[in-house]
């Protein structure tokens, strides 16, 4: 931080052999070697520029530990980060999952979510356990995570380790859908168009679909299923193919494929797609 208040930017290429810079930084530096708090959040964000080099992103980690050192949720949770995608640090799961526990047991909720995760999945520095998987999860969607409502939903739904419980599923996914959670909104969707833990609703299914079609190219394929087959939803052959066009825009092959079935049997329109 400069004498105006404003924090340093990353050091160009031009001015890291500048003197002035190079003074600036290492009077940084000590600040942040005798404990300074302030000047160690400075430093980690100097050097965690997301387009950094990765003796950049190294020297990052190195403010990023004597942070932890202070005890915050949240770098512990950045660390807990970086030492499973190692970025700036070796690959170490081991320490990441207690970094994760660490931030979770203060109640970091991206935390919480993240170490249930962890939990639920195999090599991921712990031993499988779905019920403290289901544990941190829990905490994390009673504070409005929408990542573990998700999560939830899913495990309660699938019935997979757990016993099949449908209505605490359609709790989780309501919740998470009812903020923008994409893959909740077409999981909610699944479950009014079969009558998951609810009666069948058509309109319901539909109306889910079409909310986590806005974003979703999985969901835009599917909806276009029910409109080209007429399955659950009505049959209209114009609305599944202005579906099965934007899922493959997005890339989905099997959209790709119905759309050339649809305009070489002329379904809809009659012109030749070459």
């Amino acid at each position: 931080m400069d004498a105006t208040g404003v924090p340093l930017p990353a050091p160009s290429e031009g001015e890291r052999g500048d003197p002035a810079r190079i003074a600036e930084i290492q009077q940084l530096k000590a600040r942040g070697e005798q404990g300074d708090l302030a000047a160690q959040r400075e430093l980690f964000s100097l050097y965690s520029d997301e387009d950094g080099a990765a003796e950049d992103q190294k020297e990052a980690v190195v403010w990023l530990k004597k942070l932890v050192e202070h005890g915050g949720a949240g770098d512990q949770l950045e660390l807990a980060q970086r030492y499973y995608s190692g970025n700036g640090a070796p690959v170490n799961r081991g320490r990441g999952a207690k970094l994760l526990e660490a931030a979770a047991e203060q109640g970091n909720a991206e935390a919480q979510m993240q170490l249930g995760r962890v939990y639920a999945s195999q090599g991921l520095g712990v031993l499988r356990n779905i019920e403290t998987a289901i544990l941190w999860l829990r905490r994390a969607a009673e504070q409005g995570n929408v990542e573990a409502q998700n999560n939830l939903g899913a495990i309660y739904g699938t019935g997979r380790d757990v016993e099949a419980d449908f209505e605490e599923s359609l709790k989780w996914f309501r919740l998470a859908a009812g903020h923008g959670h994409v893959k909740a909104q077409a999981n909610l969707a699944v479950m009014y168009s079969e009558g998951m833990g609810v009666e069948k609703d058509p309109v319901e299914a539909e109306r889910w679909y079409r909310a986590a079609a806005q974003d979703d190219p999985g969901a835009q394929l599917e909806l276009a299923r029910r409109y080209d087959n007429g399955q659950v939803v009505r049959k209209d052959p114009v609305e599944a193919v202005e579906w099965y066009t934007r899922a493959a825009d997005a890339g989905i092959a099997d959209a790709q494929l119905q759309l050339g079935r649809i305009y070489t049997t002329g379904e809809v329109v009659s012109e030749n797609p070459a």
